[in-house]
C-alpha cells in the first residue's frame, strides 16, 4: 500500500471517527417528569447524564411511554449543542458539532434476540408485552 494510500485512510477514520450520528444505548435511570434520562452507549459504555428522551407531543398533548433501567433505546446526537435550548438560557451559541453530549433519546429498540408476539402484526398495536 502506498503512503498516500496510508496517509488518507488514517485521515478518513480520524475525521469519520470523531463524527456522531447514531448509537444504541441502555437506560440506567430515567426522570419521567423532566423526560431526561441517563444512558450508557453499547458497546463502549460511555455514560452520557441527563439526555433528553423524545416523546410524541403537542402544546396540549402528550404520550409518555414509561422507560426503566435496562431499556435499550437508539440515540441520535444533535448537530449543534442543545444544552441553551432546553435550559431556555442565553448562552451564546457554541460551535460544539455532533458531540456526545448532545444525545436524544429517540425510541426503544427491540433487540433481534427478543420476538415481539406476533398477533396483530400487521394492525397499529399499543399493547404491554407481558400480555
Amino acid at each position: 500500500m502506498s503512503d498516500a494510500n496510508i496517509f488518507f485512510g488514517k485521515f478518513k477514520n480520524g475525521l469519520i471517527g470523531e463524527l456522531n450520528t447514531f448509537a444504541i444505548g441502555k437506560i440506567l435511570s430515567f426522570d419521567p417528569v423532566k423526560m431526561k434520562a441517563d444512558i450508557e452507549l453499547l458497546p463502549d459504555g460511555d455514560l452520557i447524564k441527563s439526555v433528553p428522551v423524545g416523546m410524541q407531543q403537542t402544546s396540549e398533548f402528550y404520550i409518555r411511554l414509561p422507560y426503566k433501567k435496562g431499556d435499550v433505546v437508539g440515540v441520535v446526537f444533535a448537530q449543534r449543542e442543545i444544552d441553551g435550548i432546553m435550559y431556555e438560557s442565553n448562552n451564546p451559541k457554541s460551535k460544539r458539532m455532533l458531540a456526545v453530549d448532545d444525545a436524544v433519546v429517540v425510541c426503544g429498540i427491540n433487540l433481534f434476540t427478543n420476538n415481539l408476539p406476533s398477533a396483530d402484526a400487521d394492525k397499529l398495536v399499543i399493547a404491554e408485552k407481558g400480555g
